[in-house]
């Protein structure tokens, strides 16, 4: 399927939806499924990415998660939609070298499309997990959503005070959802790490400044 699926973009990148669609349609009706729910561990070969069809996710809001069994793997997701499955997400820094899509409403464009890959050309296992948000818990959800939040935060921002955000809501996620420490303390020392970096940056700044 990855041969039709490189036909598939390329037609949708230039237009050639003649020849395109035909080979998007293939690759839909051959690749394996996933839905809302699922844990699934797979296997990529020499770099080749592995594609999955997201099946009863229309309307839904989901996270999608890929980790790497092995140091070997540098994960990339991309989330296509729609019968050119043109590209809707992408991530490749989720928590170090995983990767993370969402939270994410998914509208009625489907079909939906995983691309589960690597950055290099490594070979290993990985687990691949949709997480169906509207059928988590309140409390669970809410922290989620925070611990989401944080990690836009870490990955997106450049101030020391960008990173206090983050802290302060992986510590609100922990209050709440306290079932979910590891992966709360995992992305919070990433935050105090990257903070503490960004605060020698800006006491750099204000020296200079001064002189």
């Amino acid at each position: 399927p990855w041969l039709d699926m490189r036909i598939c973009r390329m037609g949708e990148s230039f237009g050639e939806t003649q020849t395109s669609q035909p080979a998007c349609r293939r690759v839909l009706d051959t690749v394996p499924e996933i839905a809302p729910g699922d844990v699934i561990t797979g296997m990529i070969e020499a770099g080749q990415p592995n594609l999955w069809r997201l099946v009863d996710a229309t309307e839904r809001e989901v996270v999608i998660t890929m980790e790497a069994e092995t140091s070997m793997l540098d994960p990339v997701l991309t989330l296509y939609a729609g019968e050119d499955l043109a590209e809707l997400d992408r991530n490749d820094d989720f928590n170090g070298l995983n990767s993370q899509i969402g939270p994410r409403q998914l509208g009625a464009a489907e079909p939906f499309l995983i691309e589960a890959g690597t950055l290099n050309d490594g070979s290993g296992s990985y687990t691949l997990e949709v997480v169906d948000m509207n059928a988590i818990e309140g409390t669970e959800r809410q922290a989620d959503m925070l611990i989401a939040e944080a990690n836009r935060l870490i990955i997106d921002g450049y101030l020391a005070e960008d990173y206090a955000a983050a802290i302060e809501r992986l510590d609100q996620a922990l209050a709440i959802a306290p079932q979910l420490e590891n992966t709360i303390q995992t992305a919070k020392a990433v935050a105090l790490f990257v903070q503490a970096f960004a605060e020698l940056d800006e006491g750099d700044e204000t020296g200079s400044a001064l002189h």
